[in-house]
């Protein structure tokens, strides 16, 4: 297991600590500087070893079976390169719902294409590339659409695998530009179409 600390000014470095003691799992801890999530995934990415990688990001909770069905789901279609799954969301006491979210939509526990629901081929990351440290608000999104236009399948995996906080310092909850940010990503995504079919 990697945990990137990105930044953290609470008491994280002590409560991995304190975990890894008491259950007895193998943790590898790197801290640094705060430079974003693109930069936390993409260090984590060039630390792993395995022919797997999943997210996890601080917000979210993985229920128990996600990584045996997604694995399995990958088994079951070799030219699949990453996985998806469906999740809950949860809305923390006294928080309002965000008001650039879907609350109808995610009452559905829908099926998720950002990180912490998703479980990739590490040899995709060689041909989509990393998450660009450029954007802080969608990075995510940028790379699930680059995966796409690169042809890449991902396969959904219809049980609800995941738990999504929804708190009051979510950052792409609380961030003004996630809608321009969203446009933008399509733009370029449609211009890498374009390009690509002529």
């Amino acid at each position: 297991m990697l945990i990137i600390d990105d930044g953290s000014t609470d008491e994280s470095a002590q409560v991995i600590t304190d975990a890894q003691r008491r259950l007895d799992i193998q943790i590898s801890y790197t801290y640094q500087h705060n430079q974003g999530p693109s930069a936390a995934r993409n260090r984590g990415i060039a630390q792993a070893n395995g022919v797997l990688v999943a997210f996890l990001d601080a917000d979210d909770v993985w229920l128990p079976q996600k990584l045996t069905q997604q694995t399995a789901h990958l088994v079951q279609n070799p030219m699949a390169g990453a996985a998806v799954c469906r999740a809950q969301y949860i809305l923390e006491p006294h928080v309002p719902w965000p008001t650039n979210v879907n609350r109808a939509h995610c009452e559905q526990s829908p099926p998720c294409f950002f990180p912490s629901a998703l479980i990739v081929r590490t040899e995709v990351f060689k041909q989509v590339g990393i998450f660009n440290p450029d954007i802080r608000i969608g990075e995510d999104t940028d790379w699930i659409m680059r995966a796409r236009d690169a042809g890449i399948d991902i396969v959904i995996v219809q049980e609800i695998l995941l738990q999504r906080r929804f708190h009051e310092h979510n950052l792409s909850l609380t961030a003004t530009e996630t809608r321009s940010e969203l446009f933008g990503l399509i733009r370029t995504s449609l211009k890498r179409r374009t390009q690509a079919a002529k």
